[in-house]
């Protein structure tokens, strides 16, 4: 490791060890040469046992904390952990498919078949079944294609397509019926965004999809810190790759190499779009290994037609699309195909109509009208520029105001111009970080706005006055502390005068503490955007046996370091002492007291926050939302336990030298230095502050709304953004393309 990368917290503690070290030595020889040699040696054997003891106290830790890597999994554990990540992801796309209504009034007709270019798959014979030359079926007829996938020698397939054809579609069908199916010994399928998959950082497959597993499914810890990893290195988990086309550029080849090096008897349902993916596997001269590629066929007008149909629910409305569905079921003319026809061949084209004119029960009419839409392209442009404000107007917010059913109706009412205006903007950033970030051009993370678009937007003068904002409000909170903890104290001892002079000492002294320990998280802000989000559950239902063990643990590993402590203390007690009893019997009563308090406190604090970060096992499904509030809830509750157990057992401590109500405003004070530092400092779980700051920042500039999480989420539950475990996704990509195309305008 280069000096450039290696983390500053080794360089600090070289640093203070070193100087630690040298300055033992000089006063060793300082002692020597005033003292003589007995005394010297005394001083030695107590600083060499200080110094030894923590050590040690490392080591026990270490060893204790190691897990045992010799145990493999039960089959009783390996079950229950496929069966609650199945349970996961069931509930997760079952909702989605809500949403989506990808079952209402059915599932649209497509007919998908195997590609003709023989140079998109490997060979039939090795990737099809023996005896059969073909694989196709319908998206109508999902558990039917979901049979046909099972029966393939190595259960791979890939699904092409052009843009909006329903791949992703089918991949979610897939999954439902694969899990309805599912015996206790199959994987559980997984839905990805292939965009996620940086192959230079993790070039095995394996090792990705168990970190994604990981964040999308956090519920997962509840089994132990590395369920996932294990889920995915015994064959538990069938991966769902969607979108190879959304990887950036040459790192699409790269993927293709990536799989077929670290597959092995892996399962695999990957999607992209055509083009990109016979781009993909020229570039890297091999096709994905014994996976047969299924493109879709247009939608026939016939079929189009009934898919309509089945959406208009009254006799009366079904007359007055008469002369729609008519046309659509008129055979072809030979001269090409007409702008209705040309926009309902496609899943996408059939979707956007049915959301402009089918759900927001407006008049067909127009869709007949040649002259005002003479090409597909005019007639699609249309649909795309209506599909939100009919959308918005056909779902008015529901009976649901704190927004806890997952497929409930919107909580608010937005204004269409403002929902246009704020996803067009949403859409921009994207399309300008497509390729540039881990998360993929169309992928938006909300802990990721900090970083694609502060750097490059926030002018100085904004940073200086948030930076000044945060500044005085820590200031003034650190003087109203100290003013109020030390005036106390000053009154008790000394009188009215004292209650002024301690007050206005004290708080000068937390309020420029504060400032400084402020300004050192200010400094690290810029890191703060790169921080991946927490997680945070403070339910007590059926965890208060996991609150205590790990209270219970964490208190193990504070005491040891806390008699490590002691041993240090009481060696300098006694050189303070000269080696007479007094400075023995001072630094043994302060060591117990370090022993006896700092040990529970410290455990507390670290043990809150260990079983907090641990959900329950019957975990919601983490949705964008679910992961901003939880890292949120981490952000305010992180400082809280160990300021205030480190403030009591400081003040506990300092009790034995001093007054009691001096060592309470010393232990006030420190609870509230040590809640900034590990609220501000501590930790790599700061994303929710980053967003607040980005998103803050955006609504002043009228970019986006002030409260963006509870709109993006209103926008999943109108229909025009899609949820991918804890990230979102344009519902189309054409129509995050042509909102990004319009975004400067």
């Amino acid at each position: 490791m280069s000096m450039r990368n290696r983390p500053w917290w080794r360089t600090t503690g070289f640093v203070a060890g070193a100087l630690a070290l040298g300055g033992v030595l000089a006063l060793l020889g300082v002692f020597l040469r005033t003292h003589g040699l007995g005394t010297t040696a005394n001083v030695a054997q107590l600083v060499a046992v200080a110094l030894s003891v923590p050590s040690l106290a490392a080591g026990l830790v270490s060893w204790w904390r190691r897990p045992d890597t010799a145990v493999a999994p039960t089959a009783a554990e390996t079950g229950e952990a496929t069966l609650a990540l199945a349970g996961l992801v069931e509930r997760q796309w079952r909702d989605e498919s809500l949403l989506r209504s990808l079952h209402d009034p059915a599932p649209m007709p497509v007919r998908w078949r195997l590609t003709s270019s023989a140079d998109l798959m490997d060979r039939p014979d090795y990737a099809l079944p023996a005896g059969i030359a073909g694989f196709a079926g319908s998206s109508d007829d999902a558990a039917r294609l979901a049979e046909r996938f099972l029966a393939l020698p190595r259960r791979r397939l890939v699904v092409l397509g052009g843009p909006g054809t329903g791949k992703t579609t089918l991949a979610v069908q897939l999954l439902l019926e694969l899990l309805a199916s599912r015996a206790p010994e199959d994987p559980v399928p997984v839905l990805v965004p292939a965009a996620g998959w940086n192959t230079r950082e993790q070039p095995d497959l394996h090792t990705w999809l168990a970190a994604r597993v990981d964040q999308d499914y956090p519920a997962l810890r509840a089994l132990g810190p590395r369920t996932a990893d294990r889920l995915v290195r015994n064959g538990g988990v069938l991966p769902v790759l969607d979108g190879l086309d959304e990887v950036h550029g040459h790192e699409r080849t790269r993927v293709i190499t990536a799989l077929n090096r670290s597959l092995g008897t892996t399962p695999l349902i990957l999607t992209s779009r055509k083009a990109e993916f016979a781009e993909a596997v020229a570039g890297a001269d091999d096709v994905v290994a014994a996976a047969p590629a299924i493109v879709p066929e247009r939608i026939a007008g016939a079929d189009a037609a009934g898919y309509l149909e089945k959406s208009l629910r009254t006799a009366s409305r079904r007359q007055q699309w008469q002369p729609v569905l008519n046309r659509l079921r008129t055979p072809a003319p030979q001269r090409g195909e007409e702008p209705l026809r040309e926009i309902t061949a496609s899943p996408l084209g059939l979707w956007l109509l049915r959301a402009v004119y089918v759900d927001a029960h407006a008049d067909p009419a127009p869709l007949l009208d040649t002259a005002r839409f003479p090409a597909a392209a005019d007639l699609r442009g249309h649909l795309l520029d209506g599909v939100i404000p009919a959308m918005a107007a056909a779902r008015l917010p529901g009976a649901d105001p704190d927004g806890s059913a997952p497929t409930s109706l919107p909580r608010r009412e937005h204004d269409p111009s403002r929902i246009r205006a704020w996803l067009s903007f949403l859409a921009g950033i994207l399309d300008r970080g497509s390729g540039g970030d881990a998360s993929g051009g169309r992928d938006f993370a909300w802990w990721h706005l900090a970083r694609r678009t502060l750097p490059r937007d926030l002018p100085l003068r904004i940073r200086l006055a948030v930076a000044a904002a945060l500044t005085l409000v820590v200031g003034a909170a650190g003087f109203a502390v100290g003013a109020t903890v030390f005036g106390i104290w000053g009154a008790t001892a000394f009188g009215p005068a004292g209650a002024f002079g301690g007050g206005v000492v004290g708080g000068g002294l937390l309020a420029a503490a504060g400032v400084g320990l402020n300004l050192l998280g200010w400094h690290e802000f810029a890191q703060w955007s790169q921080e991946p989000p927490g997680y945070a559950d403070l339910r007590l239902s059926g965890r208060r046996r996991s609150l205590v063990r790990h209270i219970g643990r964490s208190g193990f590993r504070a005491g040891v370091a806390s008699f490590g402590a002691s041993a240090l203390v009481v060696g300098f007690a006694a050189w303070g002492g000269e080696g007479n009893g007094a400075g023995i019997g001072f630094g043994i009563a302060v060591a117990a007291a370090a022993a006896t308090v700092g040990a529970p406190a410290a455990g507390v604090a670290d043990g809150f926050i260990a079983w907090a970060e641990t959900p329950a096992l019957p975990g919601r499904v983490y949705t964008p939302v679910a992961s901003f509030r939880a890292d949120r809830k981490l952000n305010a509750v992180r400082g809280i336990p160990g300021g205030c157990a480190l403030g009591l057992g400081i003040g506990l401590i300092v009790a034995t030298a001093v007054e009691p109500v001096l060592a309470a405003a010393v232990g006030a004070a420190s609870a509230y230095l040590f809640w900034l530092r590990f609220t501000f400092v501590y930790g790599r779980h700061h994303a929710w502050p980053a967003y607040l700051v980005a998103s803050r920042y955006l609504a002043w500039k009228g970019l986006l709304p002030r409260r963006l999480m509870p709109f993006l989420d209103d926008a999943h539950r109108l229909g025009l953004l899609r949820a991918v475990g804890p990230t979102y996704q344009f519902r189309h990509a054409e129509l995050q393309d042509h909102l990004a195309g319009r975004s400067g305008r």
